[in-house]
């Protein structure tokens, strides 16, 4: 993994800027964005217009949308993502076991900087 990247996305999980959701990546409500972990990753990317992004109008699961990156999965990142971070299928799934079973930003961020 790219070391700027990672610290980028390091940075941005402990900022207290991005508010941690659970089962999808980027969730959209009335009362503001949701991320996991792996979303905030792909918002970054995004931002740097490395993948594309655009909401999903369906509800998940009531009146909340979705974001999706590149037009794929709402619950994991899209392979061009993990492609462009050099990050493995099951560090993925780790990180998404880690996001849905509660750790928090600073424990994943913590994790990402000794291990990826």
């Amino acid at each position: 993994m790219d070391s700027t990247f990672k610290a980028r996305w390091v940075a941005a999980l402990t900022s207290g800027n991005y508010k941690q959701g659970f089962s999808v990546l980027h969730r959209i409500t009335d009362t503001g964005d949701e991320f996991c972990c792996l979303g905030v990753a792909c918002k970054l990317l995004a931002d740097d217009g490395k993948i594309e992004s655009a909401p999903h109008d369906w509800s998940v699961p009531s009146t909340a949308r979705v974001m999706l990156y590149n037009g794929t999965d709402i619950h994991y990142m899209p392979v061009v993502a993990r492609d462009k971070l050099g990050l493995p299928h099951y560090e993925m799934m780790r990180l998404a076991d880690m996001n849905d079973d509660m750790k928090t930003f600073e424990e994943i961020a913590q994790w990402i900087d000794v291990n990826l």
